[in-house]
């Protein structure tokens, strides 16, 4: 895949990932044509290579079926 699939299948996931997660996710893209991921205010990924984010969102999504991307601060 070139680049620019990568990004439009981690905008989906993305996409994803927010509607079934408490926080919000967003990408950064710097002048060199790097990313970052950030997870509200936490930033979770450095400067990444499209493909990079592109497995590091994969992650994401298979922790977030298994229950692990959740607001542990949000109240019932």
């Amino acid at each position: 895949m070139n680049n620019n699939e990568y990004i439009e299948l981690v905008e989906k996931k993305m996409d994803q990932l927010n509607a079934s997660s408490c926080k919000p996710f967003s990408i950064n893209k710097h002048l060199n044509g790097l990313y970052d991921l950030s997870y509200d205010l936490d930033v979770i990924a450095w400067m990444l290579k499209p493909r990079e984010l592109w497995q590091l969102v994969n992650t994401l999504c298979i922790i977030n079926i298994l229950g692990g991307l959740k607001n542990d601060n949000m109240e019932a």
